[in-house]
């Protein structure tokens, strides 16, 4: 279903489906549209849209992507986030990645990014979280994404879609079109939520995309 079409009927019989395949009763279907209704209708942001008035033109999920780094050096990057000052809501994240070991790392390097999106001429990434938190508000959100290293995933997600757009397009300028990194935690996003909150924001710098590029090695942009 498209994401401006979660109450429909279509999509409710989709949801039926799909809870029968996995084993739960299709009678929760009406509560799920619920919560997904609340999910797409709550606004990523201030200056950003809920899922649901996203143009699905301008949409990408599951976008697979492959990073290798060459020189798996986390002191290093923590220094090169340290320097770049980001995430700003999260300053100190640098002194906990130091404690990151380098198999934990590697696991990050292959993956799927749930939802890439433009929005406004600016692209972002996007991942949905379903952790269970004592509440939504920015003082545990902030706590989680530093705690579980999703700052982390959200720097090598913003660099593999800063490749994916360099690499498609020549007219692709990091200054004029690059947003940043979301991490949507769902559990908190219900009718009534203040746009942002159940939310955690990262946008990053031209110089500091720049700087992840180098740090994995660089990238070939004839591909």
């Amino acid at each position: 279903a498209e994401l401006g079409a979660i109450d429909d009927e279509a999509t409710r019989s989709l949801i039926e489906r799909q809870l029968g395949l996995h084993g739960f009763d299709p009678a929760l279907a009406a509560r799920v549209q619920e919560d997904l209704t609340a999910v797409t209708s709550t606004p990523m942001g201030p200056n950003l849209p809920a899922l649901r008035d996203l143009d699905p033109n301008r949409v990408l999920r599951e976008l697979e992507f492959t990073l290798a780094v060459e020189r798996p050096d986390l002191q290093e990057l923590a220094e090169l986030l340290a320097h770049h000052g980001t995430p700003a809501s999260a300053p100190d994240y640098h002194e906990r990645l130091r404690q990151v070991g380098e198999q934990t790392l590697r696991g990050f390097l292959r993956g799927f990014i749930d939802l890439m999106f433009e929005w406004k001429g600016r692209w972002y990434v996007a991942d949905y979280k379903s952790n269970r938190l004592p509440a939504y508000e920015p003082t545990h959100v902030i706590e989680a994404v530093q705690r579980d290293h999703y700052v982390l995933q959200g720097e090598l997600y913003s660099a593999a879609a800063h490749r994916y757009l360099r690499q498609r397009d020549p007219s692709y300028d990091p200054a004029r079109h690059w947003g940043g990194a979301l991490f949507l935690f769902v559990r908190g996003m219900v009718d009534g939520t203040p746009a942002g909150s159940s939310v955690f924001f990262d946008g990053q710098s031209p110089e500091l995309l720049a700087a992840m590029d180098a740090w994995l090695g660089g990238s070939d942009d004839s591909r």
